[in-house]
């Protein structure tokens, strides 16, 4: 920036100096240098020409753009529909002038403007293939893997370089643009659920589970894998049909776990889901699961809830994050199992979770 001039005399002398250099092209091709100058002004007037179209579609139909402090009315309409045929016109001059045409006189500027709008296109395509905006609450899902980190298999190195400063809300949502060729996987439990993105959508599925289950789009299954020889031969029919449904809220002493009194019931009035019977019938799930409880009782104890106090559970924030979280990845995994039907998980909130949908309810 100049001192005195206070502009970018820098960068005015080098669009000068270039302009200058592509003048001297005239002197070895003059129909070099007309696609040169030609090409630009055509492709500029073709930016104007879609989004001229587009708002004379809209006003035919009916649905005006907000008008600002100039309005022509029907004049507008005529004068937007005379501006793409002035483009339509313009357009032409693309094609070659004269006839017969040969390598000197050929106007080459249809060809490159081809080839622009293909390069352009196939950019595009490529990019919205391997690239997609995902909002996800990562600092949730940061501060769980920060403080159980124990009890994860694997954690992706860029959940735990997010923004997790002071003053930033609990349930933030930010945007990532994350490979999309590949299942991109954010974490993994060892009882076996795991959270990743795969084409745009977040995915949370069961490693340990007959079958692969999906949040918000199918997760491919390897070729070759245990999984895939099961499906193929017929194993899949083991699934058990019952289809429990449950809630699971915290409740000093309990197992958290209760019938849905909508579902089937193992007996008459039975909602109480016993240690003994998480035990037999969720082999991976157990040992964790008694843990994530554990560290509500201690709390809620330490806190003297039990006594009546009034106090809060948790005495910090993070604290009540990492075990809401961890709580409702594993009401996911319940609700991935084939004798599930649904799980309603209740902390501070309420959350109904299905096979499907569980992405919506994460974000």
């Amino acid at each position: 920036m100049h001192p005195k001039l206070e502009i970018p005399l820098d960068i005015l002398n080098l669009v000068g100096i270039v302009c200058a250099l592509f003048a001297i092209i005239n002197i070895f091709s003059a129909t070099a240098f007309y696609i040169l100058i030609s090409l630009p002004l055509i492709l500029l007037y073709i930016s104007y020409c879609i989004s001229t179209l587009f708002i004379v579609v809209r006003k035919l139909q009916g649905k005006h753009l907000q008008h600002g402090p100039l309005k022509l009315g029907f004049w507008g309409i005529l004068i937007n529909l005379f501006a793409c045929l002035y483009f339509f016109i313009l357009s032409l001059v693309t094609l070659p002038s004269f006839r017969p045409v040969t390598a000197v006189d050929m106007n080459y500027v249809g060809l490159l403007l081809g080839a622009v709008i293909a390069i352009a296109l196939g950019d595009r395509l490529i990019s919205s293939y391997r690239f997609q905006t995902v909002a996800v609450p990562l600092r949730p899902l940061k501060i769980f893997a920060q403080q159980r980190r124990p009890m994860l298999v694997s954690v992706s190195e860029r959940l735990l370089n997010t923004d997790n400063s002071p003053g930033v809300s609990d349930n933030v949502v930010r945007n990532y643009h994350f490979a999309n060729v590949l299942p991109f996987s954010l974490l993994e439990t060892k009882y076996g659920l795991q959270l990743g993105l795969y084409k745009g959508r977040i995915f949370i599925s069961n490693i340990h589970a007959l079958l692969s289950h999906e949040a918000s789009t199918k997760f491919p299954v390897q070729e070759g894998s245990p999984l895939k020889k099961m499906a193929a031969s017929g194993e899949g029919s083991l699934i058990s049909k019952t289809r429990y449904r449950y809630r699971l809220f915290p409740d000093w002493q309990t197992s958290y776990l209760w019938y849905d009194n909508q579902g089937p019931l193992p007996s008459p009035g039975q909602s109480h889901v016993d240690a003994d019977v998480i035990k037999g019938r969720y082999p991976f799930l157990d040992q964790f699961y008694f843990q994530w409880q554990e560290i509500y009782e201690s709390a809620f104890e330490r806190q003297e809830c039990h006594l009546g106090s009034v106090k809060e559970v948790f005495t910090e924030a993070h604290e009540r994050v990492a075990w809401e979280t961890e709580g409702f990845f594993i009401a996911c995994w319940l609700a991935l199992q084939d004798d599930v039907e649904e799980v309603e998980y209740k902390p501070s909130g309420t959350y109904r979770l299905e096979r499907r949908g569980m992405g919506e309810e994460l974000c």
